[in-house]
């Protein structure tokens, strides 16, 4: 499966050579400072008073193919331009930040997060001004990855001022971690594992505008994500569920609501990566050996890939049912997990809400004692 963000090609091909000389996109490569180039990647900056440009050229990356997490969500090419914006070698809080490209096949195009302090900073925010891209353009024998950022000086500093820079990309297919400072790791590492101090020295250009910004496709824009569904009401009947593969259940078919019905279900949302939701395992599990034997049926559901999720139900001894590469989370508009939804015994929504809640326990309490 192609990524997401490969859609959008090149409008006109462009050879290696091209790309040494002359770059892509518009990006100036005549008159750009070259701060890494190796036989894996090149990374070159220019800018003026209102933009930094930023590309990078991955040269032994042309498969622009989907993977998978060690815990198994859906992984595309993606890259984090960091930035210590006062130049400090250190992290500053609230004042640097890292651009991000394509963080996740369904983020595609420039995002970024301000830095916290050590270890924190902010979820990823979308409204930056600029715009970037991941592209295959053309290349001898085939394609050649460019990655490519566009950030507007007034979100990271004055022009004239210095700022340091770090590059990092990671790849599924071909599988490969890069870097633009020579940090190295005998473990997966992340931009945020880069040293402050070993950043690129650079001083922003005080000069007027020259930079064409309307040649670089905005990622945010190649493909068109599908809009959220708004979650359904209480006493609604909910969407039906789906899932690749169903862990801990005994039916000779695949459970759906409408079979379901006399009994009260529990529609939950979790994943292996979410801390609250791992958290609630051993809750889940007590809900479960109390109400299953008397008609309760809790179905839990992440779109995860069903390997990683049979061993960690496995070794957390999760003893009711799990869905796993499930999509239904969209049918039911859930934007944060752990959320949960109980369905009465006539198949219309009770209550919903997080499963920590005690109203969760209670609705459940009395639904299952209406009905014995």
């Amino acid at each position: 499966m192609k990524h997401l963000a490969a859609v959008l090609l090149a409008a006109s091909p462009a050879l290696a050579g091209d790309l040494k000389s002359d770059g892509a996109f518009g990006f100036p490569q005549k008159d750009a400072a070259i701060l890494c180039d190796t036989p894996a990647l090149r990374l070159a900056v220019a800018s003026d008073r209102q933009y930094l440009f930023v590309q990078a050229v991955l040269w032994t990356d042309n498969d622009p193919a989907n993977g998978l997490t060690d815990d198994g969500r859906d992984i595309g090419d993606w890259s984090n331009l960091a930035i210590d914006a006062d130049a400090d070698g250190k992290i500053t809080a609230k004042v640097d930040r890292s651009y991000a490209l394509n963080p996740w096949p369904k983020l595609p195009g420039l995002h970024y997060s301000v830095e916290l302090g050590e270890g924190m900073s902010t979820g990823l925010q979308s409204d930056s001004k600029g715009r970037g891209s991941i592209q295959y353009v053309d290349h001898v024998g085939g394609k050649v990855r460019v990655d490519s950022f566009l950030i507007p000086i007034d979100e990271v500093a004055k022009p004239g001022s210095t700022v340091r820079v770090a590059f990092w990309a990671s790849s599924p297919t071909p599988s490969l971690t890069l870097n633009s400072i020579g940090y190295e790791s005998a473990k997966r590492y992340y931009s945020h594992s880069l040293p402050h101090d070993k950043f690129h020295a650079l001083t922003l250009a005080d000069r007027e505008p020259f930079l064409d910004t309307q040649t670089l496709p905005d990622g945010r824009s190649t493909i068109k994500l599908q809009a959220a569904a708004a979650p359904p009401k209480v006493g609604s009947v909910p969407p039906p569920v789906a899932a690749e593969a169903w862990l801990n259940w005994t039916g000779k078919e695949p459970p759906a609501l409408e079979s379901l019905k006399g009994k009260v279900v529990v529609v939950e949302f979790w994943a292996t990566w979410c801390g609250p939701c791992v958290a609630g395992i051993p809750h889940l599990n007590k809900i479960h050996d109390e109400y299953g034997p008397k008609g309760l049926v809790l179905l839990s559901l992440t779109d995860q890939a069903t390997e990683p999720v049979t061993k960690f139900v496995k070794d957390r001894d999760m003893r009711y049912v799990i869905g796993t590469r499930s999509q239904t989370i969209r049918a039911y508009g859930v934007t944060g997990i752990p959320h949960a939804f109980i369905i009465g015994r006539d198949g219309t929504i009770v209550w919903a809400g997080h499963p920590a809640d005690p109203a969760f326990d209670e609705t459940i309490a009395k639904l299952m004692k209406a009905g014995a």
